[in-house]
């Protein structure tokens, strides 16, 4: 008779009460924390017994889902399950996605949360949520911004790979300059490239008046599924309420926000 084990992981009880189809789907779970395992390790660390297992995971294998090295008979996961995520984030909508957590930060800030997105050379605002204060910032959505000021675009270029955003630069400046709004707009190539640098390095952009004059903004980014910078999500708000006081608060709050959403889009760090 076939000895019996204790299950090593908790989590499996509450699957195991979801029969054949919670089983399959914990099962899932596991090979995506590790690289391979065994029938003998399935039955281990589950507490099921090898029979069951192995028709488990052999309708698994038969489904796609897993696939067996016949050089030592282990599993491992296949790239079906990858596919089915794609398919999953490309048919997201990420202004759909993202509003919940903009009327989030609207909540916890009172000022107005913007979401942009990179467009050739230029940061393009898609989706805002208006702040609650009767003094507030507002962005035209589908209006675009130059990539060198602006917490959101100057955020986009930052994470871009380094020659990328450099040649973009460059290019900027060839094809007619870097516009000037206000006396705070970076338009030295040098100081540019420092203030990305600065910015890739934190993680978050703040600009201070450089396209409005007491216009205030922090962006953070937004990642999907494969770690990739997707979005830049952004509060803007006037400086009489935004100090440099209060700045390392509003920070760690757009950048938690940031956090869940990517996480909702399927990013884990």
């Amino acid at each position: 008779m076939e000895a019996a084990y204790q299950p090593v992981d908790k989590r499996f009880e509450a699957y195991e009460s979801y029969g054949v189809l919670g089983r399959g789907l914990y099962l899932l779970e596991m090979f995506s924390e590790t690289e391979s395992l065994s029938i003998t390790e399935i039955s281990r660390l589950t507490g099921i017994n090898k029979a069951t297992v192995f028709r488990t995971v052999n309708t698994l294998k038969s489904l796609g889902y897993l696939r067996q090295d016949p050089r030592n008979q282990r599993y491992s996961m296949s790239t079906k399950v990858l596919q089915l995520a794609a398919k999953l984030i490309n048919g997201m909508n990420i202004r759909h996605a993202a509003l919940p957590f903009m009327r989030k930060l609207v909540e916890l800030t009172g000022e107005t949360a913007n979401l942009f997105i990179l467009d050739g050379s230029s940061a393009v605002c898609i989706e805002q949520v208006p702040g609650t204060q009767s003094m507030r910032l507002l962005t035209e959505v589908g209006s675009r911004t130059p990539l060198h000021c602006g917490a959101s675009p100057k955020l986009l270029l930052a994470m871009l790979p380094e020659e990328t955003a450099k040649r973009m630069i460059d290019e900027a400046i060839a094809n007619g300059g870097l516009p000037k709004y206000t006396l705070d707009t970076p338009t030295d190539r040098e100081q540019l490239l420092a203030i990305i640098a600065k910015i890739r390095r934190q993680g978050y952009c703040v600009s201070r008046g450089e396209v409005d004059l007491g216009a205030v903004g922090i962006a953070c980014p937004v990642y999907d599924l494969y770690g990739k910078v997707i979005a830049s999500l952004s509060l803007s708000g006037p400086a009489i309420r935004i100090t440099e006081a209060r700045e390392p608060e509003y920070i760690r709050t757009v950048q938690q926000i940031a956090k869940e959403l990517s996480a909702e889009l399927g990013y884990t760090d």
